[in-house]
């Protein structure tokens, strides 16, 4: 600390609580970094892969809607009837559209992107056999409506409802990710606040101490000089080494002397 006897009181003091407040900003900006980084990767989890998993579920539950709704028009012999089971087939397509559409700009990776044209062709082959399967319907053919739902319709069904399932746990494999690397970036924060802030309590300390001992021993020296001089000895060496406040003050005991 030699190389602070040079430098004014009011400095040294300032230095000390600049070195302080540098390290307490780097405190807080590493704080705020990880935090925004958490905050980032948990906006995508609720913004987009629940968006994701709810629309991956309704285009499952439509598609069971139109196995049912299908099973119960081949069943049925009132025109009337059919077309009222025929809205309702209607109505869960619609909703199964809107479910696709919504996944559209939502998923970005390959992976992704590969399970939904799986989806999208099963759905094509499955859409191709309903219309087939509703006109043997609306032509009362139930008997061989029954058999090319049950050989035919129901297989293609459970295959798209398969690939929307595999789609489902891959988002949610995907949101667990995230969730695992929210939480590993919250533990290297706190571990990294932790370990500058204990650097910061040791050189904070170190700093203070060194200042204090730079400013404290000095006026010492002085006040026990002053007290030499004020009791009439005279014969005091006085020697300033510093060009500081105390610096000054011991000089002007030399000249008194």
């Amino acid at each position: 600390m030699k190389f602070l006897s040079n430098v004014r009181i009011g400095s040294r003091l300032g230095l000390a609580f600049g070195v302080i407040l540098l390290l307490l900003m780097g405190i807080c900006g590493l704080g705020l970094n990880v935090m925004s980084d958490i905050q980032a990767r948990l906006d995508a989890v609720i913004s987009k892969t629940n968006v994701k998993l709810v629309s991956a579920n309704t285009m499952s539950a439509a598609v069971r809607d139109i196995a049912v709704l299908d099973s119960n028009l081949i069943l049925l012999t009132d025109t009337e009837d059919m077309r009222v089971e025929l809205k309702h087939v209607e109505a869960a397509t619609l909703r199964f559209q809107r479910g696709r559409q919504a996944l559209q700009d939502l998923v970005t990776t390959d992976e992704g992107k590969a399970m939904l044209g799986r989806i999208d062709k099963a759905v094509a082959e499955g859409t191709a056999l309903n219309e087939q399967l509703i006109k043997l319907a609306m032509s009362n053919q139930n008997g061989a409506a029954k058999d090319f739902a049950i050989d035919r319709f129901q297989p293609a069904m459970r295959m798209a409802l398969s690939e929307i399932e595999q789609f489902l746990a891959h988002e949610g494999r995907v949101a667990e990710t995230s969730a695992e690397q929210s939480k590993t970036s919250y533990q290297r924060a706190r571990m990294a606040m932790l370990a500058l802030g204990a650097i910061a309590i040791l050189l904070g300390a170190g700093v203070a101490f060194g200042i204090t001992r730079s400013i404290t021993r000095p006026i010492k020296r002085a006040v026990s000089l002053a007290e030499q001089v004020a009791a009439g000895d005279l014969t005091a060496r006085i020697e300033p080494r510093s060009n500081d406040e105390t610096g000054q003050l011991l000089r002007a005991l030399r000249d008194m002397n």
